[in-house]
């Protein structure tokens, strides 16, 4: 069999620490999304919880590709829809 690893209490506190500065500085982001202070302060919480080897995911906040869609003049656009839901057709039927 294996070594049973125990984890170190003091070590999960600080990645409990970081996660949750981490939480403060994306609800900063979604009320001001130009503030760059809280992009540059996420970006270093990031950095060090990917060193402890948590796996940082996306913020679901961002856009998710939607495919493509083609309009007028048979010009091609990018449909983006937030996390969930589906993509709905509001360009109408070819003449």
């Amino acid at each position: 069999m294996g070594e049973v690893q125990k984890v170190n209490p003091e070590r999960a506190k600080m990645i409990k620490d970081l996660q949750d500065e981490k939480a403060k500085y994306e609800a900063e982001l979604r009320s001001d999304p130009t503030d760059p202070a809280a992009k540059m302060n996420l970006k270093q919480v990031n950095s060090t919880l990917k060193r402890f080897g948590v796996n940082i995911q996306e913020d679901s906040s961002k856009l998710k590709d939607g495919g493509m869609a083609r309009g007028k003049g048979g010009k091609m656009y990018q449909h983006n829809y937030a996390t969930g839901g589906s993509v709905v057709d509001h360009l109408g039927a070819k003449k």
